[in-house]
């Protein structure tokens, strides 16, 4: 996740990235200041994009470093 603030507004901008061998896909957007792993991975989209994806057996990473989300 991005770290970058929007101008104040209480958002941060984010990307969540899903990558499969044949495809990879990057979803920014905006999510509120404080927002955990679990929810800008809910937020994004990919979820409903991506029926393989179980959010609870995921391991995600923030800059290289492993999380649980």
């Amino acid at each position: 996740m991005a770290d970058s603030d929007s101008g104040g507004n209480g958002l941060i901008d984010v990307e969540v990235v899903y990558a499969k061998p044949e495809e990879q896909v990057v979803v920014s957007l905006q999510v509120p200041n404080g927002c955990s792993v679990k929810d800008a991975i809910e937020l994004s989209g990919l979820l409903n994009r991506y029926s393989e994806i179980d959010l609870s057996d995921l391991i995600a990473g923030v800059f290289g470093v492993v999380c649980k989300p």
